[in-house]
């Protein structure tokens, strides 16, 4: 094994040098497999959020129906905010 690695030496060795030059010029890059995985847990973040939201505006709704309102009741700001942080 060691008489291998003497034999690659000057090939990793540069390798390492490549990847000190990749680095050096643009950073440390998530590699594309987990940015991917990132991206595809953050889509589905989002669309859990806006179904979540639209089920709130769907039973507010309903509730006007059920009370015979015409729209919805003047809500509190703040209830107003958290609803759309939703």
């Amino acid at each position: 094994m060691l008489e291998t690695l003497r034999g690659e030496g000057a090939g990793i060795l540069n390798w390492m040098l490549q990847g000190l030059r990749d680095w050096s010029k643009g950073g440390l890059r998530t590699p594309g497999p987990i940015r991917r995985a990132e991206e595809e847990r953050a889509a589905g973040v989002v669309a859990a959020n806006v179904e979540a939201r639209q089920a709130h505006i769907e039973l507010a709704w309903r509730c006007c129906r059920h009370l015979r309102l015409s729209s919805p009741p003047k809500l509190p700001i703040s209830l107003i905010d958290r609803l759309q942080q939703l």
